[in-house]
């Protein structure tokens, strides 16, 4: 019985670790940040060490946390695991609430506002007509991340997978629109918000068929225009949004006629 017990624990305590140890770190190190005033320095250290690297890399990496190429990449769901369309939908919804909500709540100046931009490395647009945190980009990946590491639960994905969000955020800060605050704010936001998706798809039934065909017909158009659209000349980033989008489109194809089509068809 001890033994039932103690393995219930174990369970309960792994669920809680995979759900809320991200965020809770993220502030713990947030609240570090804040208490000695370590924000900008921090900030010129990050963003001085990606001065290593050519801007065109972390002009690459950041754009994965673009929304549009995140809402691409959400495509690939429907050839792995098409209920994570919803999932990532509720999720997406709250971290936008989230984030815009604090952002201009708050009102935090970007670096630039803050620092001559002189005297750090600036690639690209300032974006200084919008609140810096918590950075949207990572909140944005850090979503994505999340979910398929919630889903998954695996050590080595979340290594590899989390990662990869995390170094999208610290390009956030080597193109210096953000500071290491902001992005341990989107860590936050993204997180937690795709937690709550997990909470509300699990409790409330999943959508009707013609829901999700709206879903997937949206997502294609936001490919589309991320092909043909999408705005590089500022960003450095050349043909890589399209090359996204076209492989997301190659992988989704594979299974899209099972989303988009009633079940009695596809069985005839």
């Amino acid at each position: 019985m001890k033994h039932i017990k103690s393995r219930s624990t174990s369970t309960q305590w792994s669920t809680w670790l995979w759900q809320w140890g991200v965020p809770c770190v993220a502030l713990f190190l947030l609240s570090l940040l804040w208490l000695f005033n370590q924000n900008q320095n921090l900030f010129f250290s990050i963003n001085g060490f990606g001065q290593l690297f050519d801007a065109k890399y972390w002009s690459y990496i950041t754009i994965f946390g673009d929304v549009s190429v995140i809402a691409a990449l959400v495509l690939i769901f429907i050839y792995i695991k098409p209920e994570l369309i919803w999932t990532s939908l509720i999720a997406g919804l709250i971290s936008s609430l989230l984030t815009q909500g604090i952002k201009w709540s708050l009102q935090w100046p970007r670096p630039s506002l803050v620092i001559d931009p002189e005297n750090f490395q600036l690639i690209g647009s300032t974006l200084s007509s919008s609140p810096a945190f918590p950075s949207g980009h990572t909140a944005a990946a850090i979503l994505l991340a999340s979910i398929v590491c919630l889903y998954w639960r695996r050590a080595w994905i979340f290594c590899i997978i989390f990662g990869f969000a995390l170094l999208v955020g610290i390009s956030r800060i080597a193109v210096g629109v953000h500071w290491p605050a902001d992005v341990l704010g989107g860590i936050v936001v993204g997180w937690t918000s795709a937690v709550l998706g997990f909470y509300f798809t699990a409790r409330y039934a999943n959508p009707k068929h013609l829901v999700i065909q709206i879903i997937v017909v949206l997502l294609f158009a936001n490919v589309l225009y991320l092909i043909i659209f999408y705005d590089t000349t500022d960003n450095h980033v050349g043909f890589l949004p399209s090359l996204i989008g076209l492989t997301c489109v190659i992988i989704a194809a594979l299974r899209v006629r099972s989303l988009l089509l009633p079940t009695q068809q596809i069985t005839k």
